[in-house]
């Protein structure tokens, strides 16, 4: 029956989930003018969001995901508004979907032009 674990409902924004989702959950979408401008999805991410994953193959389609979106322009608030709620869908625990994104986005990770060095 409905409600007897973790995954029949959508957590509310009181939940233990990181703080930078709790703006989807609260329905703080961005505007159309923080949406203006972006680059076109990547199909590896529209992939994510219109098939999810199946089980075994969950994490590295989330972080596949996040990766084309990085390198195709979008930040990590972006990212978020757009892979969170299918990866919620998919069962991803609000910590590994957090723990993946700031992976992906760690100023490490984001390749320097020549002239940045």
């Amino acid at each position: 029956p409905l409600g007897t674990n973790r995954f029949d409902s959508p957590p509310t924004a009181g939940s233990a989930i990181p703080r930078h989702t709790n703006f989807f959950i609260e329905g703080k979408r961005p505007t159309m003018r923080d949406l203006s401008d972006l680059p076109e999805i990547p199909k590896t991410a529209r992939d994510f969001i219109e098939n999810g994953a199946p089980e075994g193959k969950r994490a590295t389609a989330l972080i596949n995901a996040a990766n084309a979106m990085r390198h195709a322009g979008f930040d990590r608030k972006h990212t978020s508004v757009r892979l969170v709620p299918p990866a919620l869908k998919i069962h991803l625990t609000p910590r590994e979907i957090a723990t993946t994104l700031k992976i992906v986005f760690r100023d490490n990770n984001v390749k320097k032009e020549p002239d940045d060095e």
